[in-house]
């Protein structure tokens, strides 16, 4: 019996993780996809569109600088075909050439891509935009934001891409389909950015109340009023009568009180997952894109975790004890209702 238990390692399940909105998205899409990535910390390959959204991340980051003289941020390049060359040299050095971004291979759609004409044209094209754009904007008040926060029991996390004037959010989105209203709404990412915002303005030492002093214990009302969500959209949009799009676009959305309770909803929903270690598959047309597409049939996270309660703690299973934490799941877990929740206005308030 002990041969068999041990034929698949344990792995560890942490049952309350710091959800940040990548994690949170991927377990929204399906929880086995979520235990390769989180449980079975399986490394996977990323594309070559995701690969040049972080380059231009990168170049954005680096647009403004700050002057030694005055202490103001100013342009960091000198022109249009600086900031363009610039990203093209650094994506020939450092992506191009080594396959790799952050430790993650770049799997390429066909052999030479990174260094297709095609490809660096756009690139090219996506960096002008940008360049565009930022230098008739005013500059931003910080970027590369962390900010981690405890509502009702659960811990989040967000890194925002820039903070701007009257509570801002902005992210930039690299990828070609146009942002949809429905997308705008209720993007779970949006949602957290705007929800870690306002906890850390009722935190008078924290990153965002440096950020603005002047908003810091703000109201949840008030700040609903005030901020407001930016998706800066990269990627040019289909031509209209052959004219090209000069810089990026940028969609503005708003977030309300019910939805940071389907947030909170929505990830207590998840924590029961975890706490039931319940990897199921959701099936769809995202499979066709998924990073595990390939090993997904051939793992079962049953077999990882069957008696794991028996073997991670045999003293206590044979005197008897018993552990909620691994107990099998009674019934099937639904979708939760996303209703008001007594729990999160007591929290607020």
């Amino acid at each position: 019996m002990a041969q068999e238990l041990d034929k698949k390692p344990l792995l560890r399940v942490i049952e309350n993780p710091i959800w940040s909105p990548t994690r949170l998205d991927l377990a929204e899409l399906c929880m086995k996809a979520y235990w390769f990535q989180y449980v079975f910390h399986m490394k996977h390959s990323i594309t070559p569109d995701i690969a040049r959204g972080k380059l231009m991340h990168r170049m954005i980051e680096k647009f403004w600088q700050r002057d030694e003289r005055s202490g103001l941020l100013v342009p960091g390049y000198s022109s249009y075909s600086a900031f363009v060359n610039s990203a093209v040299r650094d994506w020939r050095h450092n992506f191009a050439k080594t396959g790799e971004t952050d430790g993650q291979r770049i799997e390429w759609d066909f052999r030479g891509q990174a260094w297709s004409r095609e490809f660096i044209g756009n690139l090219a094209a996506m960096a002008g935009r940008v360049y565009s754009r930022y230098l008739v904007e005013e500059p931003r008040l910080a970027t590369e934001v962390d900010l981690k926060v405890t509502l009702d029991g659960v811990r989040l996390s967000a890194k925002i891409d820039e903070l701007r004037r009257r509570l801002t959010i902005r992210d930039h989105k690299s990828g070609f389909k146009m942002p949809k209203e429905h997308y705008l709404d209720k993007n779970i990412q949006m949602t957290d950015y705007s929800l870690c915002l306002w906890l850390s303005l009722q935190d008078e030492r924290s990153t965002a109340s440096q950020v603005y002093p002047g908003y810091v214990g703000i109201p949840l009302d008030e700040f609903l009023e005030v901020s407001t969500i930016e998706v800066h959209h990269l990627a040019e949009a289909r031509p209209i009568d052959g004219r090209r799009e000069a810089m990026t676009r940028i969609y503005s959305a708003k977030r309300t009180e019910r939805s940071f309770e389907d947030l909170i909803e929505t990830i207590h929903a998840k924590n029961k997952s975890l706490q039931e270690r319940d990897f199921h598959p959701t099936k769809g047309r995202h499979c066709e894109y998924c990073f595990f597409r390939n090993v997904c049939n051939s793992y079962n996270p049953h077999d990882y975790h069957e008696n794991e309660y028996e073997r991670s703690m045999p003293l206590f299973a044979s005197a008897g004890i018993e552990c909620k934490s691994f107990a099998p799941p009674q019934d099937k877990l639904k979708k939760p209702r996303l209703q008001k929740s007594m729990i999160f206005r007591k929290s607020l308030f």
